[in-house]
């Protein structure tokens, strides 16, 4: 099955496969499992935060942003400044 691609962040799932995020990072999915795999065995010190629903993965959209060093900023208005209450 086709990895949909994905224009923004705000087009990602709110919990993404192991495909769709290997192809967001742009690495394999091996490497997504190395990262999953670690993340459980340190207790979350290390590699990707991931909810195991049985033999199933996901991977939340904020883990992948958080790997990637993103902070989410609250949304901006029209000029670039944040919008109040947001």
């Amino acid at each position: 099955m086709p990895v949909p691609s994905f224009r923004s962040i705000d087009e990602l799932p709110i919990a993404l496969t192991v495909d769709e995020a290997a192809s967001v990072l742009r690495i394999g999915r091996t490497k997504v499992y190395d990262l999953v795999h670690r993340w459980h065995a340190t207790d979350g010190a290390e590699g990707l935060r991931s909810v195991s629903l049985g033999r199933v993965v996901r991977i939340p959209r904020i883990a992948v942003l958080e790997l990637l060093g993103e902070t989410l900023a609250p949304p901006a208005a029209e000029g670039g400044r944040p919008v109040a209450g947001a």
